[in-house]
């Protein structure tokens, strides 16, 4: 009589296993969250029973994880790198010998009305200047990682713009830390609001970014 032995513990990405169950998720969650994921990279993905069928095979074992798609579905859903998820079996899709820099901007809006606007300037230390031809004002902002300019403009919108150095392994790394930033970005322009305007002011809810390197510019 023959059996079937079970597959070695080695064979496993526990790590994989390890991350999902952190967020509380069960496979098919994470497929729901690959699906969303995708949509907002404008990746052409499985279906979602075919992810679940995937990741699956990829915590036992079964399969590695080598498809580029997987590799920035994963990263992005744990928003770890690939190297903090699979080690030496997977390198990132664009990897290179060494690291490339760019400056990470971030632009975030928020309405609050033109009356509050001139208040603003009245009570901030602010310098005014012109931007696309539009006579706004700007001050400095603490910022805990980056270098933060927020904008005033007549209309009532204010804006800040968040200034970071990035240096990332490859073009799927950024996407992976941008994905990552903005929850946190968000929060952090909401309680800067809060201080500002008070307890009942809301903050930003969307961002914009653009990266500028030594001879490229990408945005999204």
């Amino acid at each position: 009589m023959s059996t079937t032995a079970p597959k070695p513990i080695s064979a496993r990405n526990g790590v994989l296993l390890q991350q999902r169950q952190a967020k509380g998720w069960g496979r098919g969650r994470l497929a729901a969250e690959f699906e969303r994921i995708g949509r907002e990279l404008g990746l052409s993905i499985p279906s979602r029973g075919a992810m679940e069928k995937a990741i699956y095979r990829h915590e036992t074992g079964e399969s590695h994880v080598t498809d580029t798609i997987y590799l920035r579905l994963y990263c992005a859903a744990f928003e770890c790198s690939p190297h903090e998820l699979f080690g030496g079996l997977a390198e990132s899709p664009e990897s290179a010998a060494s690291e490339f820099h760019l400056a990470s901007n971030k632009f975030s809006p928020v309405y609050v009305g033109p009356e509050t606007v001139a208040q603003l300037a009245n009570t901030l230390t602010v310098e005014f200047t012109v931007v696309e031809q539009v006579e706004c004002w700007s001050t400095k902002v603490d910022h805990p990682r980056g270098e933060c300019t927020l904008y005033g403009f007549p209309w009532g919108c204010l804006v800040y713009h968040i200034r970071e150095p990035l240096s990332k392994e490859s073009v799927a790394d950024v996407a992976v830390w941008r994905h990552g930033s903005y929850p946190r970005e968000l929060d952090w322009a909401e309680q800067h609001m809060k201080l500002l305007l008070g307890a009942s002011q809301s903050g930003p809810e969307y961002i914009f970014s653009a990266f500028w390197g030594a001879h490229s510019e990408m945005e999204g």
